[in-house]
């Protein structure tokens, strides 16, 4: 008869049904529940937002049934068993014994082994669609499909392989797959359900669990605390030197059919499996026992159970005290007091051994549940372990630019090892074993003008070979991406996709955001037509500037660009300092400085005091600081922390604040400096310099403060290496040197002696002046004043006296007088200089004069030639030439004669007259004419004139220092001037228009404010602005 079973076995197990079913399919959907809620679908949030996914997303299972995300996982679990009827040979691929690593075996029947099944990571396997692999496939297919219909069954399959895998994690948890013990259950549906009946021996552990689905410790407070399991490859939730599942179960729990044996009627290991080892246990009375669930029977006897060690080389060692019974009660507990012979393998000669013994070794319910304690929580912590490990992957896109084809952009490997350590190893490579190279992409979504989502993909990049990115770095370089995003386009959201090795996966598949973050921050003095308030980011994509939908993004008015690749920024950073950039507000004003520090459009961090200066830099190791000098009580103090986002001015400590600043430098401040100016850094990071105007103080004999003045300003600097801070006082040039000179020949002391008489007097200006300091990437740029002003005064005059018996009886004279006036008072940014003030003059006079006692007759000569050009500067960017500023020219010219008998008289000319008012915009950038204003007169005029000679005594004369003063150079206007990374230019200021009437300039370029923010008035303005990105 035995031979018959086994015979109709390999008959009905060739087409196999569904007659090994590990847990129940409604135990691995509770399960699977369980493991989801502990899993980072559930706990991290970003993880769904990362893809564009919600959670209350429904997408279609391989039934067609619309599910939520978190059901098609279920699904997935529940479908393993069969998807679509009881007679599928799914289970026979459930089984993987570790200790022989094989899977099924039952007379000539085989299965795939479990992992390889699952994950299908060792070739392609015929009617395996839900595989790891094939998960894989579908979650890039989801992420990359430009077919919404395409992108949603993608989803709806990616989640459902899941589940699918996951199942078989559950499996390695039950002991009779891991020992490869059959347990056969005919299908209720299946077609050969009769056939099936004559060898059918179902699992009580599964039948038990089942029936105590509402009971089940799906987490163990002493087993990882409900924690996901953490691996670092997929194979390893199954083997990993006794770590994995099936490992564990099957080194520390026996089956009904792989159970501990009896030697001289004491239970030693099975002699298949050496582990467990059977250890003494607890006897029991069966009263007693049934009394633990509230119930009463009359039978009478013990049942002793036998305990084994639980190892866990990751939790360590536990006892279980129930792992098997030995009574006279069999597993129900309701035979006894028979003598029982049995076969250990009845259908399997080779194996089977004959024992006869009147005590039974079994597993009962009590077992059973004594199991679950170990083996539900791990279950659920490993199916949790590989859904999180499935999404491990992400990526961060930093240095994002918009550029005039598409997008460009840093990778960086965002994977954190702080917060998962194992996983500090899962490298993103640019090559996998075989050789090839791992890709890139960018997915993007929108709305379009009807409302409607639409997908798009860029092109696909290869990753470069010196980008392998270990977690926490960013690719050296920068990758381009072509895509095309319609102009009237809303809501674009934007997907880094990388397929390619991570860890030790070859094939795997990484996501990150690629957020908005260039351009400008705006404001808009009116409501735009989509009802959003406040400031608005504006960004610049294929040539067309754009309207973000953010809200609440913040920005500061002064930048530091740095890290630049190819030429360009990738890191900006913002705080707020004065509206001239360089130069300090008016007085009156408040002060512009606060502890925040801005990046990409959000507070970024917060510093322990006001921000004078701020930018990144990396260490010797590569470790990223963020560096903040701040002014506290006149100190200069240099910190430092991780690059990291933070809104905490904790200062380090090791235990509540380990990336908090960390103080490398405070500097006291030289006598007489006034700290009203920013820090400006360099591109690394790594030197900044500013400007200190001082203060000279004078006090009397005992030491009271008298009074105060300006002394010249000084160039300060401070340089970072490694945790250290120092600072130097570079001093200036040394000024503007005034010389006057005076030469002077004076009247005779004799009367009637004809004489020549001059006064000739020269004043020379000559020197530079640093008024400012900044740096383009590591390139020192300095502001300096040149004066090369000169004056001239030349009056000469001569008399010759007429004489009638030595008695003077009249003269003959001549008098000239010159005044001329040349050069310039000019600012020198770079290569480009700015006049601020230059004048051109010339004045001449001259007379010619005979007299005697009689008579007299004269004649004069007058010319004058003036213009004067004075500006006053707005706004000043070394970095990029630009200079915004209101200049003045005025020009005088008139030339005359006359005659005359009258000693005194006027020389008839006509003066014409000339303004020019220029308000204007001059940068290396782009170059912009505000406003412009001219205004010519001419009318009679009249020079007086006189035959008298005066002749002035010399001023004063000798040399002299003076030190330019930058509050003298700059009148801050209301308004804003910010040039992002791209070099685009925004201006939006007032100025003083037509008739002094108020009015607003905004300029954008490529771009039209008004247009891109609709409806703006008239009077349109856009300040405050800053600088994004």
């Amino acid at each position: 008869m035995m031979h018959v079973q086994h015979l109709v076995a390999v008959f009905v197990l060739t087409a196999l049904t569904s007659v090994c079913m590990a847990y129940e399919r409604n135990t691995h959907r509770e399960i699977s529940t369980a493991a989801i809620e502990n899993s980072t679908l559930q706990t991290d949030p970003d993880i769904l937002k990362n893809l564009g996914l919600k959670g209350s997303d429904r997408f279609r299972n391989s039934k067609n049934k619309e599910r939520p995300i978190f059901g098609l996982i279920e699904d997935g679990a529940d479908f393993e068993d069969g998807l679509t009827d009881d007679c599928e040979s799914r289970p026979r691929h459930h089984f993987y014994d570790p200790a022989h690593d094989q899977g099924l075996r039952w007379g000539i029947v085989r299965g795939e082994k479990s992992p390889d099944w699952a994950l299908e990571d060792k070739g392609d396997i015929n009617e395996q669609e839900f595989s790891y692999k094939n998960a894989r496939g579908y979650f890039y297919q989801a992420l990359t499909s430009t077919k919404e219909n395409d992108r949603k069954a993608n989803f709806g399959l990616t989640f459902q392989s899941l589940g699918h895998v996951i199942h078989h994690i559950q499996d390695m948890a039950q002991p009779q797959h891991v020992r490869n013990d059959i347990h056969i259950k005919a299908g209720e549906n299946c077609w050969y359900k009769s056939i099936a009946k004559l060898i059918e021996n179902p699992s009580l552990y599964e039948h038990y669990t089942d029936d105590n689905r509402g009971n089940l410790p799906f987490i163990d407070p002493d087993y990882n605390q409900g924690k996901s399991v953490v691996f670092t490859a997929p194979r390893k939730f199954w083997t990993d030197d006794g770590k994995g599942l099936a490992e564990f179960t099957n080194r520390n729990f026996v089956s009904v059919g792989t159970n501990y044996q009896l030697f001289n009627n004491l239970p030693v290991a099975n002699a298949i499996y050496p582990r467990p080892v059977p250890l003494p246990g607890q006897s029991i009375h069966i009263r007693d026992l049934l009394a633990e669930e509230g119930r009463t029977t009359d039978l009478d006897g013990y049942v002793d159970f036998i305990a084994n060690t639980v190892a866990d080389p990751v939790v360590g060692d536990k006892p279980n005290s129930r792992s098997a019974s030995v009574s006279i009660f069999d597993q129900d507990l309701k035979t006894y007091n028979q003598t029982i012979t049995y076969n250990t393998d009845p259908l399997d000669p080779i194996f089977n051994v004959q024992v006869t013994t009147d005590r039974l070794l079994t597993l009962n319910r009590f077992n059973f549940k004594k199991a679950h304690d170990f083996l539900i929580p791990r279950a659920v912590a490993y199916s949790a372990g590989l859904v999180d490990y499935f999404f491990r992957g992400k990526l961060e896109a930093e240095d994002v630019t918009f550029t005039d084809t598409g997008i460009s952009l840093r990778v960086k490997n965002a994977i954190d090892p702080q917060k998962t350590p194992a996983w500090a190893n899962e490298v993103l490579y640019s090559t996998s074993s075989n050789g090839s190279a791992g890709s890139l992409v960018v997915a993007f979504d929108y709305q379009d003008s009807a409302g409607k989502t639409q997908y798009g993909v860029s092109n696909t990049v290869s990753v470069r070979a010196t980008d392998t990115l270990a977690p926490g770095q960013v690719s050296t370089d920068v990758y381009d991406f072509t895509l095309s995003v319609p102009p009237d386009a809303k809501n674009v959201n934007y997907r880094l996709i990388f397929r390619g090795k991570l860890g030790q996966e070859e094939d795997a598949v990484a996501v990150g955001v690629a957020e908005q973050i260039s351009g400008f921050l705006v404001t808009p003095n009116y409501l735009p037509t989509d009802g959003i308030t406040g400031q608005r980011a504006i960004f610049k994509q294929g040539g067309q500037w754009r309207l973000s939908e953010k809200k609440n993004l913040l920005a500061g008015n002064i930048d530091w660009k740095g890290w630049y690749v190819n030429g360009k920024p990738t890191k900006v950073l913002t705080w707020h300092g004065p509206k001239a950039r360089y130069f300090p507000n008016p007085s009156g004003f408040s002060a512009p400085f606060t502890p925040n520090i801005f990046q990409n459009g959000e507070l970024f961090s917060v510093a322990p005091h006001d921000v004078f200066g701020a930018a990144l830099m990396k260490d010797s190791d590569g470790k990223e600081w963020l560096i903040a000098i701040c002014m506290r009580f006149g100190s200069d103090i240099v910190y430092r922390r991780p690059n990291v986002k933070s809104d905490s001015p904790a200062l380090y400590d090791p235990v509540t604040a380990k990336d908090g600043w960390q103080e490398i430098g405070r500097f006291l401040p030289d006598l007489g400096w006034n700290l009203e100016i920013p820090w400006f850094f360099n591109g690394d990071g790594t030197a900044a310099q500013t400007m200190r105007r001082k203060t000279k103080y004078i006090f009397d004999d005992i030491g009271k403060l008298i009074s105060s003045q300006y002394d010249g300003l000084d160039r300060a600097k401070i340089e970072i290496v490694g945790n250290l801070a120092e600072r130097t006082n570079l001093g200036n040039y040394s000024g503007i040197t005034v010389t006057s000179t005076c030469e002077r020949k004076p009247f005779p002391s004799e009367n009637c002696l004809s004489y020549e008489v001059s006064l000739q007097e020269n004043q020379l200006r000559d020197g530079k002046y640093i008024m400012a300091v900044d740096y383009l990437n590591n390139q020192e740029i300095l502001a300096v004043l040149s004066d090369t002003r000169s004056g001239m005064y030349d009056y000469s005059a001569s008399r010759n006296y007429t004489k009638v018996n030595d008695v003077c009886s009249g003269f003959e004279q001549h008098v000239t007088s010159l005044n001329v006036g040349s050069g310039a008072s000019s600012l020198a940014i770079g290569s480009r200089s700015y006049d601020l003030i230059k004048n051109d003059e010339t004045w001449l006079y001259r007379i010619d004069s005979v007299s005697n006692f009689y008579t007299s007759s004269a004649t004069a000569e007058v010319s004058y030639s003036s213009v004067n050009e004075r500006n006053e500067l707005h706004h000043v960017d070394l970095r990029y030439g630009l200079l915004t500023g209101r200049s003045v020219k005025d020009s005088f010219m008139t030339a005359g004669s006359a005659s005359s008998n009258r000693s005194d008289f006027v020389v008839p000319t006509t003066l014409n007259t000339g303004r020019v008012i220029t308000q204007e915009v001059k940068s290396n950038i782009a170059s912009q004419l505000i406003f412009e204003s001219s205004e010519n007169t001419s009318m009679p005029f009249g020079i007086g004139a006189s035959l008298s000679i005066h002749l002035d005594s010399c001023g004063p004369v000798g040399s002299k220092v003076e030190y330019p003063d930058y509050r003298t150079i700059i009148a801050p206007l209301t308004g804003s001037w910010v040039v992002d990374g791209g070099e685009n230019l925004l201006i939006t200021q007032e100025y003083t228009g037509q008739n002094g009437a108020k009015r607003n300039f905004n300029y954008l370029t490529g771009g039209d404010l008004y247009q891109l923010i609709q409806t703006a008035p008239e009077d349109a303005r856009y300040y405050p602005s800053g600088v994004i990105k």
